[in-house]
């Protein structure tokens, strides 16, 4: 009785056995020994009736199926729709706003955005209104970033008669940053990854430039306009301001002459004669540097005398002599304009012609001494500046060799 009841068990098993090895391998089983390619290992896994090919994999994994990111605003908790989030920020130098092909997500209307890639990294999230902000996304996880509320700043550009005046280029930076001076052009504009951001706006047909996604911090501003000089201190960076605020800068009118040189002709030096004082107030000096920037752009290889005469009821003239490399002379002479009017004057040839010289200084055993000189020219009242190497060209007259006093515990 227990040998039967023992081989009905042993006859179960093995029906068992055989019933799985045909439901998971097929009808025909496959021998141990036999290799198997990573297709059929597929299509034996898939149940049966089921044998179209599996999509193809990226790599040799499979791809993320994206992550959520929720954006808040920082006080109210309140969902913030059409919010931007750029992944991967490569540093400050990244411009701000990036570009639109750099943006992966836009939040919808519940404040959540759905994208691909779940590795960790850093994030830049912006939205309208708000602080931008770079944040660290954690690996294959959903993160919720809360965003400040920004403070506005409404910056209005105008004339002295009140007129709006677009075009005109506003910068701004945090009150008491490192920076020595202002640069022409950072790429870092409202990057809140820079360590010192510079945040640049210009003024549109109604003469206004809008921040609306500055921190809420004090601020100095910088603005510049061609041919426009800045009378309010507030934009020239002599003080500072705190958004939310709306700030009217006023601007008046920069005066120049412009001369140029034959074609060929390439000037070794040159000096301007004015018959009258020129304005030298703190507003004028601000803005010389760039207006004579955007004259040099405008008309390469022209000499330009910038500033703003004291008096307007009568023409102020300047004279402009030039000593070209190859000895040649020129000279001329035109009232300044302003620079909305401003044309080039072309210099005529003179008969002077510059003779080269080189200076050097010696001591009393006759060894020359290493030492900073000037060459002031009696007769014209100017001064030429020699070259490294102590060269220069001379026009007939009388010198005077100046050395110039130099302190070594100034020198950097």
């Amino acid at each position: 009785m227990k040998s039967r009841t023992l081989s009905l068990v042993v006859a179960v098993l093995v029906a068992a056995v055989g019933l799985a090895l045909v439901l998971a391998r097929g009808s025909e089983p496959r021998p141990l020994d036999t290799p198997i390619s990573a297709a059929d290992a597929a299509s034996e896994l898939r149940p049966q009736g089921e044998r179209h090919p599996m999509p193809a994999l990226a790599g040799s994994r499979r791809e993320s199926p994206g992550r959520l990111v929720t954006v808040r605003d920082a006080r109210t908790k309140v969902a913030i729709a059409d919010a931007c989030i750029v992944v991967d920020v490569p540093g400050p130098s990244f411009p701000f706003p990036p570009a639109s092909s750099h943006v992966v997500a836009r939040t919808r209307e519940d404040g959540v955005a759905q994208f691909v890639g779940g590795s960790a990294g850093s994030a830049l999230v912006w939205a309208a209104g708000h602080v931008p902000v770079v944040v660290t996304m954690p690996e294959g996880a959903s993160a919720t970033v809360d965003l400040e509320p920004a403070s506005p700043l409404v910056v209005t550009s105008a004339d002295v008669l009140g007129n709006p005046i677009p075009g005109v280029r506003v910068l701004l930076r945090v009150a008491g940053s490192l920076r020595s001076r202002w640069p022409d052009q950072v790429p870092a504009f409202g990057h809140p990854g820079a360590e010192d951001p510079v945040w640049a706006q210009t003024t549109d047909e109604r003469g206004v430039a809008s921040f609306d996604c500055l921190p809420r911090l004090k601020y100095q501003a910088v603005a510049t306009a061609e041919g426009r000089l800045c009378i309010t201190a507030l934009g020239r960076g002599k003080e500072a301001l705190m958004p939310p605020s709306n700030v009217t800068l006023m601007f008046d009118e920069m005066w120049a002459a412009c001369f140029r040189l034959p074609a060929g002709a390439e000037a070794a030096s040159w000096h301007f004669d004015v018959e009258q004082s020129l304005d030298i107030s703190p507003e004028v000096r601000d803005a010389l540097e760039a207006n004579i920037a955007a004259l040099k752009e405008r008309w390469p290889g022209c000499l330009c005398l910038v500033g703003r005469p004291l008096r307007n009821d009568r023409d102020l003239v300047v004279a402009c002599r030039v000593i070209a490399k190859d000895g040649s002379s020129f000279a001329g002479s035109w009232p300044m304009r302003r620079i909305s009017q401003l044309e080039p004057v072309f210099l005529a040839p003179t008969d002077a012609k510059a003779v080269p010289v080189r200076v050097v200084v010696r001591n009393k055993e006759g060894e020359p001494v290493p030492m900073a000189i000037e060459v002031v020219d009696t007769t014209r009242r100017a001064t030429v500046e020699p070259d490294a190497a102590g060269n220069l060209l001379l026009l007939p007259g009388r010198y005077k060799i100046v050395p110039v006093p130099m302190s070594t515990w100034l020198v950097d």
